[in-house]
């Protein structure tokens, strides 16, 4: 039995598993470990034989002396392959910074085409020459008729003389990065890649238009990025195009034409030069959704009615106007350190977004951020972020000269990116009087905090300034009950001390309540007048809370702490 037991455990369990497996654990290592792990057994050496999918990565050419030997046991792992009629699912290498093509790199692609691969990643190391010159893609790789996935890399696409050029009939997904190509090539694309899905284009060089006929009727998604500052046309006439997304464009376009493309839902505009008659297009376009305009800083107009836009995204553009009308818009983000005279019409479902910064805030700034805020005073839900808290400190002098531009928002968060300045007081003090009948307000830098509040139907009798030319009451005319969350002792010790006072109440009163490790904590019901607990001084508060702590664990409710303070006075006293 003893034997038995220590042969069981001595078993080499993983070299019993099925060859399809020990071909997708083969699959995550680079050629050069999977080599290894065929060394370890005749299990792994057969499974590691039969493997379809070869990753070289980008560090098996590291010495320029040996790259012709290991050239040629490419070809030599590829040849295995062949003669065991074992399709290439997945091939990835990158070649050397070399400016001149050797012939034993056309006979590695010959066995490639051969081996009927699927996937194509092939990588030419530019380097950091600046005069170096793109060498010319091999015509034997336009041969591989059983490609799905192409990826280029760093060479210049020349194409061959034979008719058709491109035998890519079965290509679904082409990305060019760092390439030299012309508008014949786009061309024989369109003509002869009729199963195309997907077009990247990447910093390239020679080509001044795009123009995709209606030939590529499969195409879904197109992406054009550091385009050459001769580029002037895009001409996409794909009928089936779902996903636009253009990037890096300095030159200024002659033709931008999209109208054709009735079945785009998404389209991204950034960092390029972008004008008003360019967004006529979006009213043209009856299944847009998504609409993206990211540091388009030469547009200054946007315009648009559509019944189809769900989400607007409107990142640092130089915008002075912007008239929207979406009926069934979802989202809506802005970011940006200037606001545009703005005209919205959307749901009350909807919840904006609005991002803003400032180096050196003033009055004037302020002001015009609180108007832009406004636009938004009758949705539920606000989102507001920018990088400091400084900007969200409203000064005095702008509250008594402006509205609160949030007063019926029910639900404000805000997001902060670098550490917080001001106190927490401060901070809740400004966000109360930006939105000043909120239910929920939470903001966060590292820790999530939240106040959540409970009101009660406001006095007649109990009136206070703060409101009386206004139509609405704020929440110190019905505030009843307030819960925290994530709020460290002290911090809760002075928001504690700031809602009395605001209430009307004694500036000494202090309700204890749970420190950042309780789940939650709370002021409890506030009292009116006639229910105020006077304590003497700040150090009575403390004992108070501290008794509240051990006696009332789990209990954040005003009464309780009455209770508490009640007997804490009386042993006192």
């Amino acid at each position: 039995m003893m034997r038995r037991r220590r042969r069981r455990c001595g078993a080499d369990r993983i070299s019993e598993l099925p060859e399809e497996i020990l071909h997708h654990i083969l699959s995550f290592l680079e050629v050069k470990d999977g080599a290894v792990m065929g060394e370890v057994s005749t299990t792994w050496n057969r499974a590691w034989n039969s493997l379809s999918s070869l990753n070289f990565g980008n560090s098996y050419f590291l010495n320029r002396l040996d790259w012709t030997p290991r050239i040629n046991s490419i070809t030599h792992l590829l040849a295995i392959r062949q003669t065991h009629n074992i399709c290439i699912q997945s091939f990835h290498l990158c070649l050397p910074y070399w400016p001149i093509w050797n012939p034993k790199i056309q006979n590695m692609l010959t066995a490639l085409v051969a081996c009927n691969v699927k996937a194509l990643h092939f990588t030419m190391n530019t380097g950091k020459d600046p005069d170096y010159r793109y060498p010319t893609l091999p015509h034997n790789i336009f041969d591989v008729k059983s490609l799905n996935v192409l990826l280029l890399r760093g060479c210049e696409i020349e194409l061959p003389p034979s008719n058709p050029p491109i035998k890519f009939s079965s290509l679904h997904s082409l990305y060019l990065q760092f390439v030299v190509l012309d508008h014949l090539f786009i061309q024989a694309l369109s003509t002869n890649c009729c199963n195309l899905q997907l077009l990247s284009l990447h910093c390239f060089e020679g080509l001044t238009t795009i123009q995709l006929g209606e030939t590529l009727s499969k195409l879904k998604k197109v992406e054009f990025s550091a385009c050459p500052p001769e580029f002037d046309e895009v001409d996409i006439r794909a009928p089936n195009l779902v996903d636009l997304e253009m990037y890096q464009l300095t030159s200024h376009l002659k033709v931008f034409n999209i109208t054709a493309c009735k079945a785009l839902t998404s389209l991204l505009l950034s960092d390029m030069i972008v004008t008003e008659k360019w967004l006529e297009h979006v009213s043209c376009l009856p299944e847009l959704q998504r609409l993206h305009l990211i540091k388009c800083k030469t547009l200054n107009t946007i315009d648009i009615s559509s019944v189809s836009i769900q989400h607007l995204v409107l990142h640092d553009c130089s915008l002075i106007t912007v008239k929207l009308d979406a009926p069934n818009l979802k989202c809506f983000s802005y970011r940006s350190s200037s606001f545009p005279t703005l005209k919205l019409k959307a749901p009350a479902s909807l919840q904006p977004k609005i991002a803003f910064d400032s180096k050196s805030p003033d009055s004037d700034w302020y002001s015009k951020l609180l108007i832009f805020l406004a636009n938004f005073s009758h949705y539920r839900a606000v989102e507001l972020s920018s990088e400091n808290d400084e900007v969200i400190i409203i000064p005095n002098d702008v509250r008594e000269s402006l509205v609160p531009p949030l007063y019926g928002t029910d639900r404000l968060h805000v997001k902060f990116q670098n550490k917080l300045k001001y106190s927490v007081v401060d901070i809740v003090d400004s966000l109360l009087w930006i939105s000043p009948q909120l239910d929920t307000l939470s903001f966060h830098q590292a820790d999530l905090k939240t106040l959540k509040f409970i009101y009660e139907d406001a006095s007649d009798e109990d009136e206070k300034p703060c409101c009386t030319s206004l139509t609405w009451k704020c929440w110190r005319h019905k505030l009843k009950q307030v819960e925290m969350q994530n709020f460290t002792c002290m911090e809760q010790q002075e928001l504690s001390n700031y809602f009395f006072t605001n209430l009307g109440l004694i500036t000494d009163e202090v309700v204890g309540a749970s420190c950042e490790n309780e789940p939650s904590s709370g002021l409890g019901n506030l009292p009116r007048r006639s229910k105020r607990v006077r304590l003497p001084n700040q150090k009575l508060a403390n004992y108070i809370c501290g008794i509240a702590k051990r006696r009332g664990r789990g209990s954040t409710g005003l009464n309780r702490i009455i209770r508490v303070g009640r007997v804490a006075v009386g042993k006192v006293g």
